[in-house]
């Protein structure tokens, strides 16, 4: 069935990625998403193209979020045979919102 775990980083960031350290099975993680709020966004969602484990599943957002935010929510298969194992989990992203336009680094 599907399991979840939400998990809270000391600090607020506007997200540009997250990273998951899958220790075993591969192909258990389903879905990371990030919380707004009281609402949650997808960050990614499918099938993890992680090859063996343990292993880093590496999410990175074509765009950081447009607010800060400091939750993420995992959710796993446990149907996918083996222990569904995740060791760690890292929040990626600023203190502060920018972007690169026309070779120009602009602040927001």
């Amino acid at each position: 069935g599907m399991q979840w775990i939400e998990l809270e980083f000391p600090e607020e960031v506007y997200v540009s990625g997250i990273n998951i350290r899958e220790v075993s099975p591969k192909g258990a993680i389903t879905k990371v998403e990030f919380k707004d709020n009281d609402l949650y966004s997808a960050a990614w969602n499918g099938k993890d193209s992680i090859k063996r484990c343990p292993d880093y599943l590496e999410i990175k957002l074509a765009n950081m979020t447009r607010f800060k935010s400091n939750h993420i929510k995992i959710s796993v298969d446990t149907s996918v045979a083996g222990w569904n194992m995740i060791d760690a989990a890292e929040l990626v992203g600023y203190a502060m919102r920018w972007a690169i336009v026309n070779n120009t680094l602009v602040l927001e």
